[in-house]
C-alpha cells in the first residue's frame, strides 16, 4: 500500500512539474509589447520649431565651421516588469539639411559612440529621417538613458534640429501568465513538502 503511494504521489509530482515548466514557457511566450515615446524638442537644447525667425539665427541654426556640434540625452522610463527591448529607434526632424556629399552624421552613446547614419534632406525644408538603433544600444537605454550626438560637417554645413523622437518597443510579461507560472511552481512546492512530511 506504501509503496503504491509512492509511485502515485511520484506521478503527480511528475505532472505537476511539467505542468509548471509548460506555464513558464507560455509565460515567456504571452509577453506584452509595449511602446514607449520620447519627443525632445524646443525649448531643451538647440531644437527650435517651426519655421519663424530663429530656424536660421543661432543658435538654432548650427555650423561645423563653428564647432557647434552638440549632444542631447533621451530617457527611457519602461515598466518595472519589463524583460528586455525588441526594437528601438530614434527619428530626427531636421531643416535645411541640403548640402549634397555633407556628412552629418549622428551617433548613439554620444561623440566617439555608435555611427548610425547620415541626415538627409533638402533646401531650406523640415525632413525627418529615421535610424534603427542597434542591440549594443540597448543595455544603455534599459538603464535609463543614451546620448545621442550630431556631427555637422565642415565644409560649410549648418542645419536645425527641430525634434528627436525616441521609440522604444519591449516585452512585459503578461500578468495571467505570471500568476499561472507562480501558481503551478507553488503547487510543485507544496508536493514535494507533503512527501517530505
Amino acid at each position: 500500500m506504501e509503496c503504491w503511494r509512492s509511485m502515485k504521489m511520484n506521478k503527480l509530482l511528475t505532472f505537476c512539474i511539467v505542468a509548471a515548466f509548460i506555464l513558464a514557457i507560455g509565460s515567456s511566450a504571452n509577453a506584452t509589447l509595449t511602446t514607449y515615446v520620447e519627443v525632445l524638442k524646443y525649448p531643451t537644447g538647440y531644437f527650435w520649431e517651426g519655421s519663424g525667425a530663429g530656424v536660421k539665427t543661432s543658435p538654432y541654426f548650427r555650423y561645423g565651421s563653428k564647432n557647434q556640434d552638440w549632444e542631447w540625452t533621451h530617457t527611457f522610463s519602461p515598466s518595472p516588469a519589463a524583460t528586455g527591448i525588441v526594437s528601438a529607434t530614434i527619428a530626427i526632424n531636421a531643416y535645411d539639411v541640403d548640402n549634397p556629399g555633407s556628412e552629418n552624421d549622428i551617433y548613439a552613446g554620444g561623440f566617439g559612440g555608435t555611427l548610425l547614419g547620415t541626415l538627409v534632406g533638402p533646401s531650406d525644408a523640415w525632413q525627418t529621417t529615421t535610424f534603427d538603433l542597434p542591440s549594443s544600444t540597448h543595455t544603455a537605454l534599459m538603464g535609463g538613458s543614451l546620448d545621442f550626438g550630431i556631427d555637422i560637417d565642415n565644409d560649410g554645413s549648418a542645419l536645425t534640429l527641430g525634434t528627436s523622437t525616441l521609440t522604444v518597443t519591449y516585452n512585459v510579461p503578461a500578468p495571467g501568465a505570471v500568476l499561472l507560472g507562480g501558481l503551478g511552481v507553488g503547487l510543485v512546492g507544496w508536493f514535494r513538502r507533503r512527501r517530505a512530511l
